[in-house]
C-alpha cells in the first residue's frame, strides 16, 4: 500500500505543495487552528488518507475519503 510505503519512507510531496510551511509539527491544539490555505490543502489532500487509516473506522475513513 502506498501509505504504508510512504510512513515507512517518509512522504515525499510534489513541487506543489509549499514544503516549507508543513516543515513545522503537524499537532492538533492551539496552533492547529493558524495554519495558512496551502498547510490546510496539503494537510487534507497529501497526508490525512495515509495518517487516519487506522485513527478512523472504516466506515468514517470511507467517508473521509469522498470528501478528500
Amino acid at each position: 500500500m502506498l501509505c504504508k510505503k510512504s510512513l515507512e519512507e517518509g512522504f515525499l510531496l510534489s513541487p506543489s505543495h509549499t514544503t516549507l510551511s508543513i516543515a513545522r509539527k503537524l499537532t492538533i491544539g492551539g496552533g492547529f487552528s493558524n495554519y495558512k490555505a496551502d498547510e490546510w490543502a496539503t494537510w487534507f489532500m497529501v497526508l490525512s488518507p495515509c495518517l487516519l487509516v487506522d485513527k478512523l473506522n472504516t466506515s468514517n475513513y470511507n467517508h473521509w475519503l469522498k470528501i478528500v
